[in-house]
């Protein structure tokens, strides 16, 4: 399964619970066929829709792994992660030392005067292992265990 051209799921996404209407359309981009970038930007949607994270979190840090730069005014899967106060235990050993890695996790050479996006980055890794629980197992193929009720609240509907 790939993205349908122009069909955008962060958009349901930005709606918060007002999206829900749209979810029938956005869960079948979970399944990993999709591809993990279309994948983690569905469970991301998905996730700031329902607060749901048994089958949101996964696919979400495992973007989160692909060090992927972050862009302006795009949802970063870190931030996502943030988010939702969870991260899954298979990626904690790698975002640590991701944060500590003293070469570059991103190049780009036209920041202008903006942070470098790798310092950006680090920050974000940084914040996110500092104030999210660890759950799940040491697996990357299984779901991440249940999270506890105060992570199933819904997302305040952000305008990302």
């Amino acid at each position: 399964m790939t993205e349908r051209p122009g069909y955008r799921p962060e958009r349901a996404g930005e709606l918060g619970p007002e999206g829900a209407p749209l979810l029938p359309l956005v869960e079948p981009f979970l399944a990993p066929a999709a591809g993990l970038g279309v994948r983690a930007t569905a469970a991301d949607a998905v996730w700031r829709i329902t607060g749901r994270t048994e089958d949101t979190v996964t696919p979400v840090a495992l973007a989160a792994l692909g060090w992927e730069r972050p862009y302006p005014g795009v949802r970063h899967p870190v931030e996502t992660l943030t988010g939702t106060g969870l991260v899954p235990r298979f990626a904690v050993a790698p975002l640590r030392e991701a944060a500590a890695w003293p070469r570059r996790l991103v190049h780009d050479r036209m920041c202008g005067d903006s942070p470098h996006p790798d310092h950006v980055l680090r920050e974000a890794v940084r914040r996110l292992l500092a104030t999210a629980e660890v759950v799940g197992r040491d697996r990357r193929d299984g779901a991440c265990a249940a999270a506890t009720s105060r992570h199933r609240a819904r997302p305040a509907a952000s305008k990302q």
